[in-house]
Order: C-alpha cells, then sequence, then structure tokens
C-alpha cells in the first residue's frame, strides 16, 4: 500500500505524514502564497524525491484587505467626534431640562409665597377691622359696662388670634 506525506511550504514547519489518507485539511490559512508539495512511499519504503507540487494562492478576506482597514480607521475616527457631539448635545439638553425645573419651582414657590401674603394680609386686616369695631362698640356702649367688658374680651381674643397668625405664617 502506497503512503503519503505532505507540505504546504510557507506554512508547515515540516512534513505532515498522512498515512494511507488521500486528503490534507488547513485551517486559518493566511492569505499570500503558498506551495503544496505531496510525495509517496511505496511498499519497498523508497519515497518520490520530487513529489507533485501545486501553486496556491490564497487571497485575502473583505476583512483582511488594507483599504477595509483604513476605512475602518477613517470610521472611527469620524464616529470619534460624532459621539462626543451626540454627548455633548444630550448633556445641554439635561442641563436646559433642569434649569427648566428650577425655573418652575421657584416660579410655584413665589407664587405660594404670594399666596401666604395675601391670605396673611387678607385674615390680619379682617382681624384688625373686627378689633377697630369691637372698640368702637365698646367705646359708643360706655353706660353698660358689661357689653364694654364682653367688647374688651372680643378685642383681646382677636388681637392674641392674629399676633399667633403673624408669628407661625411670617417666618416661613
Amino acid at each position: 500500500l502506497v503512503r503519503f506525506r505532505y507540505q504546504l511550504r510557507g506554512y508547515d514547519r515540516g512534513w505532515v505524514e498522512a498515512g494511507h489518507a488521500r486528503l490534507a485539511n488547513y485551517t486559518r490559512v493566511s492569505p499570500g502564497h503558498y506551495a503544496f508539495v505531496v510525495q509517496a512511499v511505496n511498499n519497498d519504503g523508497v519515497w518520490n524525491a520530487a513529489g507533485d507540487t501545486l501553486a496556491l494562492v490564497f487571497e485575502p478576506k473583505v476583512w483582511q484587505t488594507t483599504w477595509f482597514r483604513a476605512g475602518l480607521v477613517l470610521v472611527l475616527l469620524g464616529c470619534g467626534p460624532a459621539l462626543y457631539l451626540w454627548r455633548v448635545r444630550r448633556l445641554e439638553r439635561r442641563r436646559k431640562a433642569q434649569e427648566a425645573f428650577s425655573r418652575k419651582l421657584i416660579f410655584s414657590q413665589e407664587q405660594e409665597r404670594q399666596r401666604i401674603a395675601a391670605e396673611l394680609h387678607d385674615s390680619l386686616g379682617q382681624n384688625l377691622l373686627v378689633i377697630k369695631n369691637r372698640a368702637a362698640l365698646a367705646l359708643a356702649q360706655r353706660e353698660q359696662p358689661e357689653k364694654v367688658i364682653a367688647q374688651v374680651a372680643e378685642v383681646s381674643v382677636m388681637a392674641s388670634a392674629a399676633r399667633w397668625r403673624i408669628f407661625v405664617v411670617v417666618p416661613c
């Protein structure tokens, strides 16, 4: 029986013993020019020294070409500034949204402050008006001391209520 050995010059470092198989398998061969050499030995152990040679050229895949790699570098260089600008715009939108939120918050706080001030002013004004009217009634009813005492007591209650509203509302 005939035995074989082969070598892919430029890829294999030495001969590959194939035995009786008439098949050679290669994976991950880089693009380039190669010579595939096959030798056989007969039953007497005499090798065919010249063998048979086949010239092979492996073309690079698209992603292995210089043009593809250069294009990829250009795309990556183009994407860098684009990604940077996208990030800057995104941060700018976020900052503007925060500013708008702050303006709305300040506006709502100012509205609440104005509402409280108006409420304080109105209620305090009403209390002062009631106090003035009660005092006027007390002065008008000098001949009836029990009614004067009731009016003065009411003035005292209203003045206390007005005083507490000032202390409670104003610090806010």
